[in-house]
């Protein structure tokens, strides 16, 4: 039975946050005493991964509860699925005024991730009107049935005077902010400080009858690097330096076959305030729901879609394999009050959990996925992150430069781990690896070819290619 009061549910995503540098996790740095105040009055999970390596595909996994083999959304041109329903589409039809504040352009109309939101704030866009975005989609829609540049110009045109709005002058502007003034990747901070401010002014000016699902994608610790000018609490780096990071991309690292060990360890530190940042607004943001009584009815939840590689296993990005690095991330849940849920907990949690969660806790009347486990009740028994498809192909490299040769790493890998945090790698070359995370979680010592793990692998093995089905089976041999 749905509860009399539906409670507010704040869901924040932290793109590229790999648990390992939050002090939360053990990091040597105190990167994350906000969130430590949250898991305090809430419920830490130590274990949680991501089903994918990358943006799409695991909020899609978020969205429906969904592996990415189920919902085959795994490519950068596709888009959210419009065969599944999803969490904002269930949580309107039940009564939320849904939000979303999106720092991440994939995160937007042009994926259908507005879809089941009332409201949607492109934090790179200057204008956010829904009549914006509605004619945007329309454009898009008809540009896709003619290359005739006449054709499109005149149905701009048409449209904007038939519906009395400017969405040309619109569209321009939010191209040339996103262009020369405020660039997400490259001034994250921007869309940071906007967030907040729009949070801030969605829950001041909330009814009390009507609950709000707010869902905050933030970029932060998204590569490029750069905390905000003065932010320096954690590390302390001069402006020559940000600037020498600010100039190296993800792709350098494999055309230039690494970084040296000073770029390593500046991009590392940077990377490190920048989750000190973004610890600090979030718990702003908490802290300014405790200040209007909200958070004793709210659900408040911050993770990551997925990790960040800054050298770890000779990798770098999230592009590449499925190491901890990438796919542990973090989860802390201040559940509402009602619950009493409070602790620390070290059972298995994926990211599509959280749908069967707030099914749970709303009562929607839908069906839940049996890859999604409600963490009100018993814990799944493995984790899986399925990387089938490459989010960026390594003949791309060899377009850069014709002599690139491929790194090992550069092909389609799946993670499966078991309730006792036995973990198998399997490469689609055939390779696998075995690690124990409750001895080793940074898995630098490979069990598989050990007498004593050779069935433990070969068991994961098989239930792997029976979770992922006969075309994984044929591709493992």
């Amino acid at each position: 039975m749905r509860p009399a009061f539906l409670p507010h549910i704040v869901l924040i995503v932290m793109d590229s946050a790999s648990a390992r540098r939050f002090s939360l996790y053990g990091h040597i740095r105190d990167t994350s005493p906000g969130m430590r105040r949250i898991a305090d009055a809430g419920v830490l999970y130590r274990h949680c991964f991501t089903p994918a390596i990358w943006t799409i595909p695991s909020h899609v996994s978020l969205f429906t509860g969904l592996y990415p083999k189920d919902h085959g959304c795994n490519l950068i041109h596709h888009v959210l699925p419009d065969y599944y329903y999803t969490l904002p589409e269930i949580l309107q039809e039940v009564g939320y005024r849904t939000v979303v504040i999106s720092s991440n352009m994939l995160i937007s109309p042009a994926f259908q991730f507005n879809r089941g939101f009332s409201e949607y704030y492109g934090m790179d866009n200057l204008i956010n009107s829904p009549r914006y975005y509605q004619a945007l989609a329309a454009f898009k829609a008809f540009k896709k049935t003619t290359s005739s540049e006449l054709k499109r110009f005149l149905f701009v045109i048409k449209d904007s005077w038939k519906n009395l709005h400017f969405f040309p002058l619109q569209d321009l502007i939010n191209k040339v902010h996103k262009k020369y003034w405020r660039d997400v990747i490259k001034s994250s901070s921007y869309a940071t400080e906007r967030t907040v401010r729009y949070f801030r002014e969605i829950f001041s000016n909330c009814p009390d009858n009507r609950p709000i699902f707010l869902f905050i994608n933030f970029m932060e610790t998204h590569y490029d690097f750069n905390p905000p000018p003065g932010y320096n609490n954690i590390i302390k780096i001069s402006r020559r330096q940000k600037k020498k990071i600010a100039r190296l991309n993800w792709k350098d690292f494999y055309l230039r076959n690494g970084f040296s060990p000073e770029e390593v360890e500046l991009s590392r530190l940077l990377y490190d305030q920048e989750v000190a940042y973004l610890d600090d607004r979030i718990f702003q943001l908490y802290s300014f729901l405790g200040d209007l009584g909200l958070l004793d009815n709210t659900l408040f939840i911050v993770t990551a879609d997925h990790g960040e590689f800054l050298g770890e296993h000779g990798l770098w990005g999230h592009e590449f394999g499925v190491y901890n690095e990438l796919i542990h991330v973090p989860l802390v849940i201040k559940f509402p009050a009602s619950l009493e849920k409070k602790g620390v907990s070290a059972n298995l949690v994926q990211l599509n959990d959280l749908f069967a969660t707030i099914a749970e806790i709303t009562d929607f009347p839908y069906p839940v996925p049996e890859s999604s486990f409600s963490l009100l009740g018993p814990p799944r028994d493995f984790a899986l992150t399925d990387l089938s498809v490459l989010p960026y192909e390594p003949y791309k490299f060899k377009e850069m430069a014709p002599q690139f040769e491929p790194w090992p790493e550069m092909q389609p890998c799946w993670a499966f781990i078991d309730s006792q945090l036995h973990k198998l790698i399997l490469w689609a070359d055939g390779r696998q690896e075995l690690y124990n995370l409750q001895e080793d979680f940074g898995e630098q010592h490979n069990l598989r070819d050990q007498a004593d793990f050779r069935m433990k692998a070969e068991e994961m093995e098989q239930r792997l290619a029976y979770l992922m089905g006969p075309d994984t089976q044929s591709r493992l041999g």
